[in-house]
């Protein structure tokens, strides 16, 4: 009796590894497509099965900032990366060449992928550019009010 619920227990926590193990293998369609990278982040696609990609993607943002758990999602979503355009024409003329149709149709459609961008955890996170100053020639700029001007001539106000 005791060896019969042993075997039981046995089987069903093999049956149980199993499958735990079977959730975690990849998509074979499924994969994440590194865009680009830096020291303190970068952005991937996923392409195919969202979830199974994502368990790629995690590699990835792993192996670009030190290991598991250093790095954080900051955005993720749709990006639109291209446009499908298609066009059809056809044309219809009668026997005598009297009368001609033509039909002319066209349509494009967004081309988007699932885009995921992550920073890296304790990597300073570089400052955005500054603005180039403009160019100061001495002169007012040219969408200043009249009175601001100052270029030889009396103020009409």
């Amino acid at each position: 009796m005791i060896r019969s619920a042993c075997s039981k227990l046995v089987v069903a926590a093999s049956l149980a590894s199993l499958f735990a193990t079977a959730c975690y293998i990849p998509h074979p369609s499924a994969s994440a497509r590194l865009v680009r990278r830096s020291k303190a982040g970068g952005e991937f696609a996923l392409q195919g099965h969202r979830d199974y990609a994502m368990i790629h993607g995690e590699k990835l943002m792993s192996e670009t900032c030190g290991g598991p758990g250093t790095f954080e999602i900051v955005e993720e979503g749709e990006e639109v990366v291209g446009v499908n355009s298609s066009s059809s024409s056809s044309s219809v003329t009668s026997r005598s060449r009297r009368v001609s149709y033509e039909d002319t149709d066209s349509a494009s459609r967004d081309v988007v992928e699932w885009r995921v961008k992550f920073a890296c955890i304790g990597v300073e996170q570089p400052a955005a550019a500054p603005a180039a100053p403009a160019e100061d020639n001495g002169a007012p700029p040219a969408d200043a009010p009249p009175q601001a001007r100052n270029d030889g001539q009396q103020n009409p106000f």
